[in-house]
C-alpha cells in the first residue's frame, strides 16, 4: 500500500475539470408585473439608460403578458423593450419606443489556468411572427463604467433573425487571467416588441498539472479515501477546491498551513477532482471517496 500512495502522490498528470464562474436563470428573484416599462434588476448586476428614456432592462415573467409567452421563457427572464404592450394587468401601453439599453454582468475573475472559456446564453423575442428584429452587441470590458462598453468592439453584433429563441455560446479565450465585464446593449432597434435573455452561463476547462504542486514538495494520501484527504507541502497550501465530475464545487477550504486533512465524510461516494493552489502554483488531481 505505501509504495502505491507513494506512486500517486509523486505521478505527474493532467486532469480537465468543467468549471461553471457564473450561472443565472434569474429563477431566484422576485420579480414584479413588468412588461416593459419597469426596469428592477438584480441587485449584483449594474445597467444604463444611455438614450435616457426611462425604460431599460428589467426582470418579468410569462405570466404578466397577455400573450404566452411561456412558449420561449418557462420562468422568469430579463428583457429590453422597443415597444411596451399592455400587460396582463393592464400595466405598460406606452407603444414604440427606440432603446439604448446596457446591462452589465457582475465582474468575472477567469483563472491563468482556464482554457474553452465559453459565455452561453438563451436569446430571443416576443410571441409576434412580424415584430422580432431586435439589434443587440455583447462587449467584454475591464471596467464597467458606460463610455468603456460604449466605445468596447463587441464580440457579436446581430439582429434577432426569427421570432423564437435560440442559444448562443460565444468564446471568451481571450480574456484568460483576466477580470471582466461582460455586458448586453440593446439598441439600434424601434417599434419591435422586445428582447429576452435567459439561462447566462460562463464555464471552462480548467487544466492544471499537478507536476507544477511536486515542486512545492506537495503529497496527499490515501486515494481512495473514506474519512479524511491528508495532504503537505514545503509551502502553506492557500485552497483546495473538490469538484464534482460536472465541475460543480462541492467543498472549499482555506487551510494557509504546510499541512490539512480535508473532511470528505459527508461526500457521495463516487470520484472527485480536487484542484489545490499554493501561491501561484495550481494543480488538479483525481480522487476516489469509498
Amino acid at each position: 500500500m505505501k509504495k502505491l500512495l507513494l506512486l500517486l502522490a509523486f505521478m505527474p498528470f493532467i486532469m480537465s475539470a468543467q468549471t461553471i464562474l457564473f450561472e443565472d436563470d434569474f429563477e431566484s428573484y422576485t420579480v414584479t408585473d413588468n412588461v416593459g416599462e419597469d426596469t428592477d434588476i438584480p441587485a449584483t448586476y449594474m445597467s444604463y439608460d444611455v438614450d435616457g428614456d426611462l425604460y431599460n432592462w428589467g426582470l418579468s415573467n410569462p405570466v404578466n403578458f397577455t400573450q404566452s409567452m411561456g412558449d420561449l421563457y418557462s420562468g422568469n427572464f430579463i428583457m429590453s423593450a422597443s415597444y411596451i404592450t399592455v400587460g396582463d394587468g393592464g400595466n405598460g401601453g406606452q407603444g414604440a419606443i427606440s432603446p439604448n439599453n446596457i446591462l452589465v454582468l457582475p465582474m468575472l475573475s477567469i483563472p491563468s489556468g482556464a482554457t474553452s472559456i465559453e459565455l452561453s446564453y438563451l436569446v430571443g423575442s416576443a410571441t409576434d411572427p412580424d415584430f422580432y428584429s431586435e439589434t443587440y452587441s455583447v462587449q467584454v470590458t475591464a471596467t464597467s463604467d458606460q463610455a468603456t462598453i460604449l466605445a468596447a468592439t463587441p464580440i457579436l453584433d446581430t439582429t434577432l433573425a426569427f421570432q423564437g429563441v435560440e442559444v448562443i455560446t460565444l468564446n471568451l479565450d481571450a480574456y484568460v487571467g483576466q477580470d471582466v465585464y461582460i455586458s448586453f446593449r440593446h439598441y439600434d432597434t424601434s417599434d419591435e416588441w422586445l428582447i429576452g435573455l435567459d439561462n447566462i452561463k460562463v464555464q471552462y476547462t480548467d487544466t492544471s498539472s499537478v507536476e507544477d504542486l511536486l515542486a512545492q514538495g506537495f503529497s496527499y494520501y490515501p486515494n481512495p479515501v473514506s474519512d479524511a484527504l491528508n495532504m503537505k507541502a514545503n509551502t502553506a497550501i492557500n485552497t483546495v477546491s473538490i469538484l464534482n465530475l460536472l465541475g460543480q464545487e462541492v467543498l472549499n477550504v482555506t487551510p494557509n498551513q504546510l499541512q490539512s486533512s480535508i473532511d470528505f465524510s459527508n461526500l457521495n461516494s463516487g470520484v472527485y477532482l480536487v484542484k489545490v493552489q499554493i501561491g501561484n502554483t495550481n494543480g488538479t488531481f483525481k480522487i476516489v471517496k469509498k
